[in-house]
């Protein structure tokens, strides 16, 4: 591909598949609503304490902090005893607009410390002690539209810029539904200039025909850059943003929401959070950043009156300890607040209760008191539209919602996973057995083996499973399985299939 100029430093691909293995389609996806989140990961772990400050108890506040506190003279003071920093003027214009919600004490129970495992627990909605490779937002745009891996739609359903270890997107298997890119300038070149490869000069020889095959490939990765450039090409920024690398990926994802790209969800992320040491230069700037990216967006936004349509959403891996560290720091913490911007939220406000400063856990830290699986319940219900119970697909239990101002004038119906599935077994020696199964309708799927201690043996096939039926074989001796039980399992889009059966010594 490098002989033939077919390179691109850009992982312009449907997850980990070439998209020239599909046909495209409009699909019925998120984006018919019309709206759009954009998440923001504030990489790191931000210190809520020093982003929303504790009024109400300043003085144990700033015993805990003597070197980067707050002065209380310098802060902008809101309801229920909080303050914000003083100089943080873009989050100071957000409130007075009614354009900024904060939700306090957002954690989950048994908060890991680790930068990686959280930032997976969050990005999956899961259970701390669960680990697993399908994100919320993946799960959601399955649940949605499962035919999504087989027939991807004709605009991409989600584009995430930067963190290309997230999870929220994915399907499974290290699948991501995301359209990403790894930096600012590799979308800006994508936008700018969109290219295809022609192939109806080469010929019927085995040279042209290979060259053939590599170009379709490269050119199925370039798949979304035509409507991503019309997006972009079509509009533009009704106002010059703060230099950041934040700012630069929000100028991006405007003119892609005003030049009418009908994608659901964005990703963009701002870096350096993890302030172990001098942290008041440094958190302090990033605040501010935050604060007038934001409000800077949501103006540019207003210019097309595509604001009222855009929830922005903070996420962060952990909040940081309530005592700096003799670095000027603070270390790996737990709760922290949670911030949702735009029009949306219909008046500015303060949701849920800030967490006890008298009442920490075991390792000096806040307790949460919001799961944060609470707030993508509520952005589910009432942002995204979707019934109640989709919340138990996506988010694996049924959360209660908030009270965040979101509304839905009408609620959508998740499409129903309206086929039959099931597995036939058959024993083909004392350590071969095939399994057929047997689909009334195409899905995507995977199948794989676990033994009875939940460890996976072998993954045996990933891809599109077709109505009727597919035989699968397993050897024993080819997967190292010795004797005892084990489980046949086969994910056929959110269904699961599971087979017990024994191989013999």
């Amino acid at each position: 591909m490098q002989a033939m100029g077919l390179t691109t430093s850009v992982g312009l691909t449907l997850g980990q598949w070439p998209l020239q293995a599909f046909t495209s389609r409009v699909a019925d996806y998120v984006g018919d609503t019309d709206r759009v989140l954009v998440l923001v990961r504030l990489i790191g772990g931000n210190d809520g304490l020093n982003t929303v400050v504790p009024l109400f108890d300043y003085g144990r506040y700033a015993g805990w902090r003597p070197g980067i506190a707050h002065p209380e003279s310098s802060l902008y003071n809101l309801p229920s005893g909080l303050a914000l920093p003083g100089d943080a003027e873009g989050f100071h214009s957000l409130w007075e607009k009614d354009q900024l919600k904060i939700v306090q004490g957002v954690g989950y129970p048994e908060q890991n410390l680790s930068h990686f495992r959280s930032s997976d627990i969050w990005e999956t909605g899961s259970d701390a002690a669960d680990e697993i490779d399908l994100g919320w937002l993946g799960r959601l745009l399955m649940v949605d539209d499962p035919d999504i891996e087989v027939e991807p739609p004709e605009q991409p359903p989600a584009i995430q810029i930067g963190n290309s270890n997230s999870l929220a997107f994915h399907s499974g298997d290290n699948n991501s539904l995301a359209f990403s890119v790894s930096n600012t300038e590799q979308l800006f070149q994508l936008a700018e200039n969109g290219q295809f490869y022609p192939t109806d000069f080469l010929g019927d020889c085995l040279h042209d025909q290979q060259e053939k095959y590599l170009r379709d490939v490269t050119n199925s990765t370039f798949r979304y850059a035509d409507v991503i450039q019309q997006a972009y090409e079509s509009s533009s920024n009704a106002l010059e943003y703060s230099n950041s690398g934040l700012a630069d990926q929000l100028a991006i994802v405007a003119r892609l929401i005003k030049g009418g790209l009908q994608t659901s969800f964005y990703m963009v992320t701002l870096n350096g959070f993890d302030t172990h040491a001098a942290q008041k230069q440094n958190h302090d700037r990033l605040v501010r950043q935050l604060g007038a990216n934001m409000n800077e967006f949501f103006q540019d936004l207003a210019a097309t009156e595509d604001d009222h349509r855009v929830l922005g959403m903070s996420i962060s891996e952990f909040g940081r300890r309530p005592q700096q560290n003799a670095s000027q720091g603070t270390d790996h913490g737990a709760a922290a607040p949670l911030f949702l911007f735009g029009p949306a939220v219909n008046g500015s406000g303060i949701v849920g209760e800030h967490p006890d400063l008298d009442d920490l856990d075991a390792a000096e830290n806040l307790k949460f008191t919001t799961d944060f699986r609470e707030v993508y319940q509520s952005v589910l219900t009432d942002w995204l539209c979707f019934p109640t119970s989709v919340g138990e697909d996506v988010l694996f239990d049924d959360f209660p919602a908030l009270d965040l101002g979101l509304e839905c004038q009408t609620t959508r119906t998740a499409n129903p996973m309206d086929f039959s599935a099931n597995i036939t077994k058959m024993r083909m020696g004392l350590r071969h057995h095939r399994f057929e199964v047997r689909s009334t309708r195409a899905v995507h799927g995977r199948v794989e083996i676990y033994s009875m201690s939940g460890q996976i043996t072998a993954r045996l096939y990933r891809g599109p499973f077709h109505p009727g039926p597919q035989t699968f074989d397993v050897f024993a001796d080819q997967h190292g399985m010795g004797p005892g039980l084990y489980v046949f399992v086969v994910h056929l889009g959110q269904r699961l299939l599971r087979e017990k059966f024994v191989v013999a010594g």
